[in-house]
Protein backbone atom coordinates (compact mmCIF):
# COMPACT_ATOMS: atom_id res chain seq x y z
CA UNK A 1 0.00 0.00 0.00
CA UNK A 2 1.13 3.52 -0.70
CA UNK A 3 2.00 5.85 2.17
CA UNK A 4 -1.43 7.43 2.52
CA UNK A 5 -2.27 9.94 5.25
CA UNK A 6 -5.88 10.55 6.28
CA UNK A 7 -6.94 13.67 8.12
CA UNK A 8 -9.86 15.88 8.97
CA UNK A 9 -10.26 18.75 6.50
CA UNK A 10 -11.30 22.10 7.97
CA UNK A 11 -9.35 24.67 5.98
CA UNK A 12 -11.70 26.47 3.51
CA UNK A 13 -9.24 26.10 0.62
CA UNK A 14 -8.85 22.39 1.25
CA UNK A 15 -12.63 22.01 1.49
CA UNK A 16 -12.89 23.61 -1.95
CA UNK A 17 -10.36 21.03 -3.12
CA UNK A 18 -12.54 18.25 -1.68
CA UNK A 19 -15.59 19.58 -3.55
CA UNK A 20 -13.60 19.75 -6.82
CA UNK A 21 -12.19 16.25 -6.21
CA UNK A 22 -15.69 14.82 -5.74
CA UNK A 23 -16.88 16.45 -8.94
CA UNK A 24 -13.91 15.24 -10.99
CA UNK A 25 -14.09 11.63 -9.81
CA UNK A 26 -17.87 11.36 -10.20
CA UNK A 27 -17.82 12.91 -13.68
CA UNK A 28 -15.17 10.35 -14.66
CA UNK A 29 -17.46 7.47 -13.66
CA UNK A 30 -20.61 9.09 -15.07
CA UNK A 31 -22.43 9.72 -11.78
CA UNK A 32 -24.23 13.03 -11.58
CA UNK A 33 -25.79 13.86 -8.19
CA UNK A 34 -28.24 16.74 -8.26
CA UNK A 35 -25.97 18.96 -6.14
CA UNK A 36 -23.18 19.10 -8.74
CA UNK A 37 -22.25 22.60 -9.80
CA UNK A 38 -21.05 22.34 -13.39
CA UNK A 39 -20.06 25.99 -13.49
CA UNK A 40 -17.60 25.78 -10.57
CA UNK A 41 -16.93 22.05 -11.13
CA UNK A 42 -17.72 21.26 -7.50
CA UNK A 43 -19.96 18.88 -5.59
CA UNK A 44 -21.15 20.50 -2.38
CA UNK A 45 -24.47 20.70 -0.54
CA UNK A 46 -25.93 22.14 2.67
CA UNK A 47 -25.09 18.98 4.62
CA UNK A 48 -21.35 19.54 4.06
CA UNK A 49 -21.43 22.53 6.42
CA UNK A 50 -22.64 20.25 9.22
CA UNK A 51 -20.35 17.31 8.43
CA UNK A 52 -16.91 16.15 9.34
CA UNK A 53 -15.00 15.79 6.08
CA UNK A 54 -11.94 13.61 5.84
CA UNK A 55 -9.51 13.22 2.98
CA UNK A 56 -6.77 10.76 2.10
CA UNK A 57 -3.55 12.16 0.67
CA UNK A 58 -0.66 10.58 -1.19
CA UNK A 59 1.93 13.23 -0.33
CA UNK A 60 0.06 16.42 -1.34
CA UNK A 61 -2.31 14.74 -3.79
CA UNK A 62 -5.88 14.12 -2.61
CA UNK A 63 -6.84 10.53 -3.47
CA UNK A 64 -9.99 9.93 -1.44
CA UNK A 65 -12.59 11.60 0.72
CA UNK A 66 -15.76 11.04 2.69
CA UNK A 67 -18.00 12.84 5.12
CA UNK A 68 -19.89 11.77 8.20
CA UNK A 69 -22.47 13.42 10.39
CA UNK A 70 -24.95 12.57 13.08
CA UNK A 71 -28.54 12.48 11.97
CA UNK A 72 -29.39 14.74 14.91
CA UNK A 73 -27.25 17.50 13.31
CA UNK A 74 -29.35 17.87 10.18
CA UNK A 75 -32.84 19.13 9.51
CA UNK A 76 -35.50 16.53 8.68
CA UNK A 77 -35.79 17.84 5.10
CA UNK A 78 -32.04 17.39 4.63
CA UNK A 79 -32.21 13.78 5.79
CA UNK A 80 -32.74 12.09 2.44
CA UNK A 81 -31.49 8.81 3.88
CA UNK A 82 -34.29 8.50 6.44
CA UNK A 83 -36.86 9.75 3.92
CA UNK A 84 -35.90 6.90 1.58
CA UNK A 85 -35.43 4.13 4.16
CA UNK A 86 -37.27 5.11 7.36
CA UNK A 87 -34.38 4.00 9.56
CA UNK A 88 -35.87 5.34 12.77
CA UNK A 89 -38.55 2.68 12.63
CA UNK A 90 -36.02 0.29 14.16
CA UNK A 91 -36.31 -0.03 17.91
CA UNK A 92 -32.81 1.02 18.99
CA UNK A 93 -32.01 3.52 16.22
CA UNK A 94 -32.32 7.24 16.93
CA UNK A 95 -30.91 10.46 15.44
CA UNK A 96 -28.66 10.78 18.50
CA UNK A 97 -26.99 7.36 18.20
CA UNK A 98 -26.63 7.16 14.42
CA UNK A 99 -24.38 8.68 11.79
CA UNK A 100 -24.41 8.68 8.03
CA UNK A 101 -21.33 8.30 5.89
CA UNK A 102 -21.55 9.75 2.43
CA UNK A 103 -19.56 11.09 -0.49
CA UNK A 104 -17.16 8.17 0.03
CA UNK A 105 -14.95 8.48 -3.04
CA UNK A 106 -11.53 7.09 -3.93
CA UNK A 107 -9.68 8.05 -7.09
CA UNK A 108 -9.70 5.19 -9.60
CA UNK A 109 -5.90 4.74 -9.66
CA UNK A 110 -5.96 4.25 -5.88
CA UNK A 111 -8.79 1.72 -5.72
CA UNK A 112 -7.84 -1.78 -4.53
CA UNK A 113 -4.77 -0.43 -2.71
CA UNK A 114 -6.31 -0.18 0.78
CA UNK A 115 -6.99 3.56 0.54
CA UNK A 116 -10.74 3.14 1.01
CA UNK A 117 -10.30 0.82 3.98
CA UNK A 118 -7.82 3.22 5.60
CA UNK A 119 -10.15 6.16 4.99
CA UNK A 120 -13.07 4.28 6.55
CA UNK A 121 -10.99 3.12 9.51
CA UNK A 122 -9.71 6.63 10.27
CA UNK A 123 -13.23 8.01 9.93
CA UNK A 124 -14.66 5.50 12.37
CA UNK A 125 -11.85 6.12 14.86
CA UNK A 126 -12.40 9.89 14.63
CA UNK A 127 -16.17 9.51 14.89
CA UNK A 128 -15.81 7.39 18.04
CA UNK A 129 -13.63 10.11 19.61
CA UNK A 130 -16.16 12.85 18.80
CA UNK A 131 -19.13 10.88 20.05
CA UNK A 132 -18.67 7.56 21.84
CA UNK A 133 -22.48 7.11 22.06
CA UNK A 134 -22.93 6.39 18.36
CA UNK A 135 -24.10 2.83 17.80
CA UNK A 136 -24.98 2.74 14.10
CA UNK A 137 -23.27 3.89 10.92
CA UNK A 138 -25.49 4.10 7.83
CA UNK A 139 -24.52 4.40 4.18
CA UNK A 140 -26.23 4.15 0.79
CA UNK A 141 -24.29 2.38 -1.95
CA UNK A 142 -24.67 1.40 -5.57
CA UNK A 143 -25.64 -2.25 -5.92
CA UNK A 144 -22.33 -3.12 -7.55
CA UNK A 145 -20.50 -1.96 -4.38
CA UNK A 146 -22.44 -4.08 -1.87
CA UNK A 147 -19.71 -6.79 -1.71
CA UNK A 148 -17.08 -4.19 -0.82
CA UNK A 149 -19.18 -2.81 2.03
CA UNK A 150 -19.97 -6.31 3.24
CA UNK A 151 -16.19 -6.79 3.43
CA UNK A 152 -16.21 -3.79 5.81
CA UNK A 153 -18.96 -5.53 7.88
CA UNK A 154 -21.84 -3.37 6.68
CA UNK A 155 -25.14 -5.22 6.32
CA UNK A 156 -27.99 -4.60 3.89
CA UNK A 157 -31.10 -3.80 5.90
CA UNK A 158 -33.71 -2.97 3.26
CA UNK A 159 -34.46 -3.21 -0.44
CA UNK A 160 -32.68 -0.92 -2.90
CA UNK A 161 -34.44 2.34 -3.72
CA UNK A 162 -34.30 3.96 -7.12
CA UNK A 163 -33.04 7.55 -6.83
CA UNK A 164 -33.81 9.67 -9.85
CA UNK A 165 -31.01 12.16 -9.18
CA UNK A 166 -28.50 9.32 -9.53
CA UNK A 167 -30.43 7.47 -12.24
CA UNK A 168 -29.68 4.32 -10.26
CA UNK A 169 -30.73 2.28 -7.26
CA UNK A 170 -29.07 2.75 -3.88
CA UNK A 171 -28.82 -0.01 -1.31
CA UNK A 172 -29.12 1.01 2.36
CA UNK A 173 -26.55 -0.58 4.64
CA UNK A 174 -25.72 -0.36 8.33
CA UNK A 175 -22.67 -1.07 10.44
CA UNK A 176 -23.04 -1.60 14.16
CA UNK A 177 -20.26 0.17 16.04
CA UNK A 178 -19.60 -2.90 18.17
CA UNK A 179 -18.65 -4.63 14.88
CA UNK A 180 -16.30 -1.74 14.11
CA UNK A 181 -14.51 -2.16 17.41
CA UNK A 182 -13.88 -5.83 16.61
CA UNK A 183 -12.89 -5.20 13.01
CA UNK A 184 -10.45 -2.37 13.57
CA UNK A 185 -9.57 -3.05 17.21
CA UNK A 186 -10.68 0.47 18.10
CA UNK A 187 -9.67 1.70 21.50
CA UNK A 188 -11.63 4.27 23.44
CA UNK A 189 -9.26 6.97 24.63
Amino acid sequence: MKDIKVRLVTDPQELEEVYRFRYKVLIDINRFPDSMNHETKQLEDSVDKKSYILAAFDNDKMVGTLRFLKFSDILPEENKFDCRHNIFRFENVSPKNSVEIGRYIVEKDYEKHGVGVQLMKETLILQSKYDPHVEYVFIEVYECLVPYYKFLNFKVFSDPVYVEAYNDSLVPMVLEVKDVAKQFALKKE
